[in-house]
């Protein structure tokens, strides 16, 4: 029984011994207690933004225009003259272009006009031409940005039209600066 108990006493003494073991952190050479600090560091990368993504909608009004010659007047020949003869004129159009930006950019819209052959003394004036319409973003659909560009005749038109074609209106829409 003297032997079960010396063994007892030995096992009891090896698990007491393995108890008590000290770890150490790493980097911390030489310090036992106190209050232990390590850098943090962070780098800002900038978010993708999404792509600019361009969506007008172009409404045009009417864009014919009638041009009255110059009128003599009538003769009287009491006078030998002509009385109540007109200038040329173009009739009143209220012709224009209306540009709905639905892009998240701002646009530029501009407006020109090329005559066909035989109408080159036929110009268009555009008022408000050159305009930069607004960004949609953070606006409803049904309110989004525009601008209207005027389109007023000037010039004369050749006494062979009839209706038909005498030149084009391009509208040129590009990003804002």
């Amino acid at each position: 029984m003297y032997m079960k108990k010396l063994v007892s006493l030995l096992a009891a003494a090896a698990l007491t011994c393995a108890m008590g073991t000290t770890a150490f952190a790493a980097d911390q050479d030489g310090v036992s207690t106190g209050d232990y600090t390590a850098d943090v560091n962070g780098t800002y990368q900038v978010g993708g933004s999404g792509a600019v993504v361009y969506s007008v909608d172009i409404a045009w009004t009417d864009m014919n225009f009638t041009y009255t010659g110059a009128g003599e007047g009538t003769w009287n020949p009491e006078t030998h003259q002509y009385e109540g003869g007109t200038e040329a004129s173009w009739t009143d159009s209220n012709a224009s272009v209306t540009v709905i930006n639905h892009s998240n950019a701002a646009v530029t819209v501009t407006a020109s006009f090329e005559a066909l052959p035989g109408y080159e003394t036929t110009t268009m004036t555009f008022g408000n031409n050159g305009a930069t319409v607004a960004t949609a973003e953070g606006t409803e659909f049904a309110k989004a940005p525009s601008a209207t560009i005027t389109v007023t005749p000037g010039g004369t038109l050749a006494e062979s039209a009839n209706g038909g074609k005498i030149g084009t209106i391009t509208v040129s829409i590009a990003a804002a600066e």
